[in-house]
């Protein structure tokens, strides 16, 4: 399966300024796509404040992206732990900083085929 998203963003914008903020995010290397060579793995900072704006609490956050650890989402909003370009995504998403245009699946058959 792949996710094909929209992003207005620049592969040359500067990351935000000192205090981050909703606006100031999208301007991070981690709001790019995976595939640039300049994107970097969500802040602790970026991480907490997309969930602050979600005003969502750990379980709550937990439930919605499928990790029932609230240990997992503690070490992210330390940096103990990097957060997954996939999860980061979706919480992007998930906060409404981003529009997943379209979800592709792979033709069941075609794959069956390859691994023959």
């Amino acid at each position: 399966m792949a996710i094909i998203e929209e992003n207005t963003m620049s592969e040359s914008t500067p990351r935000y300024g000192e205090q981050p903020s909703i606006e100031g995010i999208k301007n991070s290397p981690s709001f790019l796509d995976f595939s640039s060579q300049e994107y970097e793995p969500p802040t602790p900072e970026e991480i907490k404040l997309v969930i602050d704006y979600m005003g969502l609490s750990s379980s709550e956050l937990g439930k919605e992206i499928g990790t029932n650890d609230g240990r997992t989402i503690r070490r992210w909003k330390s940096g103990e732990r990097e957060m997954q370009y996939a999860v980061w995504r979706l919480l992007l998403a998930k906060a409404g900083l981003i529009k997943i245009k379209k979800i592709v699946q792979p033709n069941v058959n075609q794959v069956a085929e390859k691994q023959q």
